[in-house]
């Protein structure tokens, strides 16, 4: 999985972009969290479009680090919202009924408003 950081807005937001496989080679011993190392350390305080349009396999482990994610983003006082994910990816979100758990837009302009919405 790479992780590139798009753009961070005047409104505060930051946008990143996810493409590749999220398996377990990404988050090994000694590997820190991915988001953290794109956006630094205070990622949880943060307001964050995460599009995941190019991500063409997710396995447990990615499951786990999304979990972890969003936790930290409720205790750190952030939010995430998923966008543009793909079908087989979103297939795995349903059958572990993770779409209730995850704030997830169809695209770009749902997830802001998404994020607009959480910050009020």
């Amino acid at each position: 999985m790479k992780i590139h950081l798009a753009s961070i807005e005047k409104e505060g937001i930051i946008h990143v972009s996810m493409d590749g496989k999220i398996t377990s080679a990404d988050f090994g011993e000694g590997n820190l969290n991915p988001l953290e190392q794109t956006i630094g350390a205070g990622w949880a305080g943060n307001r964050v479009l995460m599009d995941m349009h190019q991500v063409s396999y997710a396995d447990s482990s990615a499951i786990g680090w999304l979990l972890q994610l969003q936790k930290g983003f409720k205790s750190g006082g952030g939010a995430m919202v998923l966008f543009g994910i793909t079908p087989s990816v979103m297939q795995l979100f349903s059958l572990l009924n993770l779409r209730s758990v995850f704030k997830i837009a169809e695209n770009e302009a749902a997830a802001r408003e998404m994020l607009m919405a959480a910050a009020t």
